[in-house]
C-alpha cells in the first residue's frame, strides 16, 4: 500500500513540475452518481463519488483528483458462501492521473476530453476480502476516459471506469472485473481558464 501512495506522490510531484509553466491552475470540490458492475456477474446499481480536482494547463491539461467512491452492484450467481443476487457494497479512495484537452477554450465555456490511469484503494466492502471468491480487490489498478463540460465556475463529466485488475473464483473458474460509469458535477473554487 505505502508503495502505491509512494508512486503516486512522486508522479504528481513530476506532473505538477512538467505542467508548471502554464501557470493555469483551477481547483474544487465534485460530487456525481456513479453505476458499477462486477463484468458478466451482476447488475448496475447507482452509487456516489465525492472528491477534489486540480486542473493545470490551457489548452492540453493535467488533471488529478481525490475521491471518494461508494459503488454498489448485485451479483446475478452464486460464488462460494455469497448467495445468488448478493449485493455488493464497496468503499474505494480513487486517484484518477488525467490528461485532457480542451477543443473549446475560452474564459466561461470549454468543451473537453481526458483519459489517464486509475488507482483504486479498497476502504471497506460487506463481504469477507480474504476469500479466494471475492469479486472485487483490495486494490483496483485501471484508467478513465470521459468528456466534460465547463460553464463560468461549474463542471460536468461523463466518465467510463475501466478496471485493468481481474478477481478469480476458485470454485467457478470465473474471472471477475469492476468497470463503472460515473456522471460528475464541480466547483471551481480557483478559477483559472
Amino acid at each position: 500500500m505505502k508503495t502505491y501512495i509512494k508512486f503516486i506522490f512522486v508522479n504528481i510531484l513530476f506532473l505538477l513540475t512538467t505542467f508548471s509553466g502554464f501557470s493555469q491552475f483551477t481547483f474544487g470540490p465534485k460530487i456525481g452518481v456513479n453505476f458499477s458492475n462486477v463484468i458478466n456477474e451482476s447488475s448496475m446499481k447507482p452509487g456516489f463519488d465525492a472528491g477534489v480536482f486540480l486542473r493545470i494547463g490551457r489548452s492540453f491539461y493535467f488533471q488529478p483528483e481525490l475521491d471518494y467512491s461508494f459503488r454498489s452492484s448485485t451479483l446475478s450467481g452464486a460464488i462460494d458462501e455469497l448467495q445468488e443476487n448478493t449485493r455488493l457494497k464497496n468503499h474505494y479512495f480513487d486517484i484518477p492521473l488525467l490528461l485532457g484537452f480542451k477543443f473549446i477554450n475560452n474564459p466561461n465555456f470549454n468543451f473537453r476530453v481526458s483519459i489517464g490511469p486509475r488507482l483504486g484503494i479498497l476502504l471497506a466492502n460487506n463481504i469477507d476480502v480474504s476469500k479466494s471468491d471475492n469479486p472485487v480487490g483490495t486494490v483496483q489498478i485501471g484508467g478513465r476516459t470521459g468528456i466534460g463540460v465547463d460553464v463560468w465556475r461549474f463542471t460536468f463529466d461523463v466518465n467510463y471506469d475501466f478496471s485493468a485488475s481481474k478477481y478469480n473464483s476458485a470454485s467457478t473458474s470465473t474471472w471477475w472485473k469492476q468497470n463503472m460509469i460515473n456522471i460528475a458535477v464541480g466547483f471551481k473554487i480557483l478559477k483559472g481558464h
